[in-house]
């Protein structure tokens, strides 16, 4: 492991999110914001720094043991704001990861690992005891190499996964997914938006904002090329798709930078407040691709890689999933829903129910491993893994949770030092510290 002292995290953190100065002020002063918030927070929105580290050196993988050198495709960055519920294509409301922008491929492991400090961190705002932290990331471990040891064998990976028809045993999960079956596309469009019919607006505020005359232009560009690519048996009638509104938003932590554009469609009838609302995010390079130095073309634009991960990945995804490019320029697609929903961990209360969320994670986690898995055609997806991992579980375990601890602390101490020189990060990007 490397001296946290000879490198800068704030420096890193500057350099990496320069190239969205000079874009939307608000996106880059809600993340200067939401950085300074907890270490928890902290953490999800420096994968560049997690990826970096582990570069030079703070993993265990420099050690030889039998996981070392399996490499698949990885999520990227794990943590609890990624697992949430959406509507699925089939119809059912889901509980999946659903983030995959820095999907690469690496070792199996470090995606394990990122999920373990995650969990470790969380223990802070929540005032968890040390034990209660170590309990849950080896309850998540633990769940993800019994999950592994189940679905790599057969096909259960494919069917496996939480839904209003497949509800999970922790209570917060299940009333989540029921809330988002319960929820009503009329009242959340009201509750977005002002006016009617055509005149139906998205309503400006500090979550949603206005976007220029170019960018309104850009989206309309990008929404007639996603419907171009959209799957013939998946169109709607031609006015679906008609763009009524269009506007910025601010969302996520990591993300923050990225150019994020909401269109309000017309969907079954703007009138009656049925609309729909599609999300368009620019696609970048993966952090772990970029502090590995790798560049070369890749065999699909960005975001078509980053939406066929999610689609191999989640056991069934939303039916709008999708991508489009403008110029050079590509971007994901998903809709914004009534259903689209994460859970609150703040609502569970005994040790018992922490272990459970543990287990979910872990479980959902290896799903998306084995379904995710394509190196190997002489093999089922996830053998190699399950393989790896046979009679070496507590050592597994032990090794995760271990670096999770010892992680924690350097996120602590990152943390700490960013809240320090916050006024310089706001400096270098060119926003306030307050207000606009």
């Amino acid at each position: 492991m490397t001296d946290a002292n000879q490198r800068d995290p704030v420096a890193e953190i500057i350099d990496s999110n320069r190239r969205f100065v000079g874009r939307y002020p608000i996106l880059l002063r809600a993340k200067l914001a939401r950085l300074g918030k907890d270490a928890f927070s902290f953490f999800r929105g420096t994968v560049h720094l997690f990826a970096s580290d582990q570069q030079r050196g703070f993993s265990d993988l420099r050690v030889p043991t039998p996981w070392k050198d399996i490499e698949s495709r990885l999520i990227g960055d794990v943590h609890s704001e990624n697992f949430g519920t959406y509507k699925a294509a089939d119809g059912t409301v889901r509980y999946d990861i659903d983030d995959f922008d820095e999907t690469a491929r690496g070792n199996f492991a470090l995606d394990v690992q990122r999920g373990a400090i995650s969990l470790f961190l969380l223990g802070g705002p929540l005032n968890w005891s040390l034990s209660q932290a170590v309990d849950m990331t080896e309850s998540f471990v633990g769940a993800y190499v019994e999950a592994i040891n189940k679905l790599a064998p057969g096909d259960q990976a494919e069917k496996f996964g939480c839904s209003d028809q497949n509800l999970p045993q922790l209570p917060a999960a299940r009333k989540l997914i029921l809330d988002a079956v319960a929820a009503k596309r009329p009242e959340f469009i009201e509750h977005l938006t002002t006016g009617a019919g055509h005149d139906r607006k998205i309503t400006r505020n500090e979550r949603w904002f206005d976007i220029t005359a170019d960018d309104q232009q850009r989206v309309t560009r990008l929404l007639t090329d996603y419907v171009k690519r959209l799957d013939p048996k998946l169109r709607e009638q031609d006015d679906f798709y008609q763009l009524i509104d269009s506007c910025g938003r601010v969302s996520g932590c990591g993300s923050l930078g990225r150019y994020r554009f909401v269109a309000l469609l017309n969907g079954d009838g703007s009138k009656a407040a049925k609309n729909v609302l599609l999300e368009f995010k620019e696609s970048l390079p993966s952090a772990w691709d970029r502090v590995r130095g790798i560049t070369e073309e890749k065999d699909q634009p960005r975001a078509a890689e980053v939406v066929a991960v999610e689609r191999a990945m989640q056991t069934v995804s939303n039916r709008y999933l999708g991508w489009a490019a403008d110029g050079d320029a590509t971007f994901q697609v998903r809709e914004i829903g009534p259903r689209n929903g994460r859970l609150d961990v703040a609502v569970l209360h005994e040790t018992k129910e922490f272990e459970s969320l543990g287990r979910l994670f872990g479980k959902l986690l290896a799903k998306c491993h084995v379904k995710g898995d394509d190196r190997r055609a002489d093999q089922p997806p996830g053998f190699e893994i399950m393989a790896a991992l046979h009679g070496h579980t507590d050592r597994f375990v032990r090794r995760v949770t271990t670096l999770a601890q010892a992680y924690s602390e350097r996120v602590l101490e990152d943390y700490e030092e960013y809240v320090k020189r916050q006024a310089e990060v706001a400096q270098a990007w060119g926003v306030s510290q307050t207000g606009k």
